[in-house]
């Protein structure tokens, strides 16, 4: 595991493996994203999105969404977590889609202290996999150069998904 953002960052511009990145994103992209969602974006987004690059797909295999391409999903009511508990609809915006339809996403409601918010796999209407934020998720697809969601569940999962 990384100790910190920053260190994904330098990693990750190492990477011997090409990566597609859009260019950095500006201040005033972020403080734009602010005012268009109504929420604040986890610190350590944006600081990837200032540093390292506006979206990109790592590895050939799994797209960051850029600040243009943010938005909250569509519905009401909460949605059901497969590890117990719910999380609103309305504060739930993806980050990272797959091919599937399905996407990590930010869960916004539950921002903690230190400037973070969950991040998890949102399939068929149901969440998986919460992890702490997306500086811990960015961190095990930075390890693992793969796909996380066969990763942490395994192959089965990823079947009945249809990942």
């Amino acid at each position: 595991m990384y100790i910190n953002i920053a260190e994904i960052i330098y990693a990750l511009k190492l990477s011997p493996v090409p990566h597609v990145l859009k260019p950095h994103a500006r201040e005033i992209d972020v403080t734009g994203t602010y005012i268009r969602l109504e929420i604040e974006l986890p610190d350590s987004y944006r600081q990837f999105v200032r540093e390292y690059a506006d979206g990109a797909t790592l590895y050939e295999c799994q797209h960051i969404c850029g600040l243009d391409e943010l938005a909250h999903i569509e519905g009401d009511g909460d949605l059901p977590s497969y590890e117990g508990g719910s999380h609103p609809a309305a504060h739930i915006i993806p980050v990272s889609p797959d091919a599937h339809g399905n996407a990590w996403v930010f869960l916004t409601r539950t921002h903690g202290h230190d400037g973070e918010c969950p991040v998890a796999y949102l399939a068929k209407g149901v969440l998986y996999r919460r992890l702490d934020s997306f500086y811990s998720w960015l961190s095990f697809v930075s390890i693992k150069k793969r796909e996380l969601i066969g990763t942490l569940y395994g192959e089965e999962i990823v079947k009945l998904l249809g990942c």
